[in-house]
């Protein structure tokens, strides 16, 4: 039986399937699937996470897969630093 956290819903993460859109892009869970998707860890998805347009469902944040990678990937959009 699995444990339950105080509300009583089921502790743990539960992996949450991409919704496909109908122009045959889809939107992917933006802290699972798209994290290991690209490679980053939860640190640096909170510093690009002006860049990239979400959505959240149900308390969800999705990203729509195609247009997240062509946010990241455009040097316009990317914050140059200055020095210290």
């Amino acid at each position: 039986m699995p444990s339950h956290n105080p509300s009583g819903r089921p502790a743990g993460t539960k992996q949450r399937p991409p919704i496909d859109l109908p122009d045959g892009d889809r939107l992917v869970p933006y802290f699972t699937t798209f994290a290991q998707a690209i490679g980053l860890n939860a640190k640096s998805l909170q510093r690009i996470r002006h860049r990239v347009p979400v959505t959240t469902i149900a308390g969800i944040v999705y990203v729509i897969d195609g247009a997240a990678r062509e946010a990241l990937a455009n040097p316009a959009t990317t914050k140059k630093r200055g020095r210290k």
